[in-house]
Parts: structure tokens; sequence; C-alpha cells
């Protein structure tokens, strides 16, 4: 719902304000962001280039991000449904190896000026990042953990969240 209003928001102040190709743009980027891939559209229109200045003002520039969250959302559940079917040390490992590919992948298209955009933009890179979070949400829920454990856990994450933002900040750091 939030999504929705924000498109039509979007699009509305953009169709009173906006030249024509702005809001056909525009428009490609609203319908990518509801059919969960706008960062394909990001990573494959020519016209957008996120890493430049001018795209700052461009009020849909980030939505990439969130249709590589909703892939992950869409694509994590099935892959848990058929781990549940194999025994749970093959699951758990399906999810390990796929974990570890993915990250090695990152790394690999990052070295490469090249590629480096794919590696940005594109889930099957990012999936590591979301199969740790969904770990360590899983080890802080977990009723055997002590609670200062769970505390330590916690602000460990908070404070590998708060040392990226200042050792990379605005820099043009290769992902991952």
């Amino acid at each position: 719902p939030a999504t929705s209003l924000l498109l039509v928001v979007v699009l509305l102040a953009g169709w009173l304000s906006l030249d024509v190709s702005t809001i056909q743009r525009m428009s490609r980027s609203a319908l990518a962001t509801i059919f969960l891939n706008a960062n394909h559209l990001d990573l494959f229109d020519a016209e957008t280039q996120y890493f430049e200045q001018a795209s700052l003002a461009y009020p849909l520039l980030h939505m990439w991000s969130l249709s590589v969250e909703e892939q992950f959302y869409l694509f994590f559940p099935l892959l848990i449904l058929l781990s549940k079917r194999t025994s749970a040390s093959l699951g758990r490992w399906t999810l390990v190896g796929l974990g570890a590919i993915s990250f090695i992948t990152a790394i690999a298209l990052s070295s490469s000026a090249s590629s480096a955009e794919v590696s940005f933009f594109l889930m099957p890179t990012r999936f590591w990042e979301f199969l740790l979070g969904a770990q360590s949400a899983l080890i802080v829920a977990s009723t055997t953990l002590r609670p200062q454990h769970k505390l330590l856990l916690v602000n460990a994450g908070l404070m590998g969240i708060v040392s990226s933002a200042l050792l990379f900040g605005a820099t043009n750091a290769a992902h991952p």
C-alpha cells in the first residue's frame, strides 16, 4: 500500500510538472516497480545512471532495492520449502552453499569494472546478504540463546551497520 501511494503521488506530481520524456521514463520505472523488476530497469536502462549526481533528483531511483528485496522474499520461502522436503542437514548445507556461491560471485563480478553493476543490482549476488540477515534473526530469536548473548549479537550487528556507514560512506567502495 505504501509503495502504491508513493507511485500514484509521484506520477501525478510528475504529470503536473515534468516534460513528456521524463514522465515516460518515470512511468517505465513505476511499471518496473509494480512488477518487482526495477533493479533490472536500472541496470539495463541507458538513461538511468544510478551513481551519477543528476540521478539524485529522480524520485523513483531507489525502488530497485525494494525489487531486490521482494525478489528474495518470493524466492526464499520456496527454497525453504524445498529444503524441508530433504533432510535437515542437506537443506542447511544447500542454503550455506547457495550463500557461498552468491558471495563468491558478487566478489568476482565486483572486481571487474564492466560487471560491477551486475553484482550491485541483481538479487543472486545479494542473496548471501539476505541469507545472513535471516540467519542472524533466527539466532537472536532462538529460545536457547542466553539474553546476554542475544544482546551481544544485536550490538555487533549495530556496530557493523555504523562502521559500514563510517568506513564506506559516500565513497565509491565496490559491492560487496
